[in-house]
């Protein structure tokens, strides 16, 4: 198999750009498998002072991963974006996952698996970063950013 598909690899690869282009589109159609994911199904991001001199925060994302989807970050990678004329420029923090984290909280019956450690075709888990964030300008408002592409395809309550 890997022989066949590195030959029509070459060979799309001596065509013409447009060529190219629509032999991989349908070589993916083929293969669906290959091209399948899924995302995290939410999150919230709070914080907690937990020092005035010198100012400092405690800030937490939890995320909550569906176990039929992709694997959770390693770690979590916020900016900090001043909100004003305050004389700060953009902050940026990386939360690591705290001990213990990753909790299977599928509400199942007792003694029965969830999809994260059985067969059971609906898993949840909620992961925890934390990170401490010092403003270096104490009297700036802060607008806190993360993101990941795309919504969990087991969401359907929501439209696009």
């Amino acid at each position: 198999m890997r022989s066949v598909l590195s030959s029509l690899l070459c060979w799309a690869g001596s065509s013409s750009v447009i060529m190219r282009k629509l032999f991989l589109l349908s070589l993916l159609g083929l293969f669906p498998e290959w091209v399948s994911a899924s995302h995290l199904m939410g999150g919230q991001i709070t914080y907690q002072c937990i020092s005035n001199n010198p100012r400092r925060y405690r800030i937490r994302v939890t995320l909550y991963r569906d176990c039929n989807g992709i694997p959770a970050p390693g770690s979590v990678w916020l900016e900090f974006v001043p909100q004003g004329n305050c004389g700060a420029g953009t902050q940026s923090l990386t939360l690591s996952p705290i001990g213990g984290t990753g909790q299977d909280i599928t509400p199942v019956c007792s003694g029965q698996p969830s999809r994260c450690n059985g067969n059971n075709p609906y898993g949840w888990e909620e992961w925890v970063y934390e990170g401490i964030f010092e403003p270096p300008a104490p009297n700036c408002v802060w607008r806190i950013a993360w993101s990941l592409c795309c919504r969990n395809d087991a969401i359907t309550n929501l439209q696009d």
